[in-house]
């Protein structure tokens, strides 16, 4: 609904033309930018974890080593 609305606001050439045209610019900078940032989080959330992972098996190699029996 609102896509037709804003169809038939781009086929009249009236004052709102340009208005409409720079949300729509405004729209899609913001959600290109909200992808990046998800695509940027879900990188450094891999590394982190991985290298978590990596602390953690030291960790329990230490462990074992000095462990007193």
């Amino acid at each position: 609904m609102a896509i037709a609305f804003l169809a038939s606001c781009l086929y009249q050439e009236n004052a709102a033309l340009g208005m409409i045209m720079a949300l729509l610019r405004k729209l899609l900078d913001v959600l290109s930018v909200r992808h990046k940032i998800v695509q940027v989080s879900r990188r450094t959330s891999k590394k982190n974890r991985r290298h978590r992972a990596q602390r953690v098996t030291r960790y329990d190699l230490l462990k074992a080593h000095y462990q007193v029996v």
